[in-house]
């Protein structure tokens, strides 16, 4: 175990960390893109708006899209809100991967009764999931034109 991991153990298990001590780590894990660590953290402390943020900007920004949908899910039961640098973020991404309708709904999340179609982000991370697994097929003019439109969906 490295000095950086001894001196973050200490950290979380001093006696009186405080909850933005454990937002900081959540934070410096997520710049580190450290989603196995985030992943860990998520299973053994309490989750703050704050949290969710974080954590959801660092899944996005890995393309883990099916982590994503999961904790906006957990995040419109609880009634929490996305910070605007998290819906930029996610937005951002979403419309690289020509998710217009969708990019757009992040970021009116809040303005919209119905909130962000969390289902639509767990398909696309199937679609990409199945795009990245497919076998290329016979070269024919029809399957040329279908494996292009797959392409610039995923890219």
């Amino acid at each position: 175990m490295g000095k950086v991991e001894h001196y973050i153990n200490l950290l979380l298990n001093h006696p009186t960390r405080r909850q933005r001590d454990i937002e900081g780590v959540f934070l410096m894990y997520s710049r580190l893109r450290d989603t196995r660590k985030i992943e860990e953290m998520l299973m053994l402390y309490p989750k703050t708006e704050y949290i969710y943020n974080v954590c959801i900007g660092s899944f996005a920004k890995s393309g883990d899209y099916a982590k994503v949908a999961t904790l906006l899910q957990e995040m419109e039961q609880k009634k929490l809100t996305l910070q605007r640098n998290t819906s930029i973020t996610l937005s951002s991404l979403l419309l690289k991967a020509g998710k217009v309708e969708l990019a757009q709904a992040v970021l009116n999340w809040k303005a919209q009764p119905g909130g962000v179609n969390t289902a639509a982000i767990a398909a696309q991370a199937d679609d990409e999931a199945a795009a990245a697994n497919a076998v290329p097929a016979e070269e024919t003019a029809e399957e040329d034109i279908i494996s292009e439109q797959l392409k610039s969906q995923t890219s």
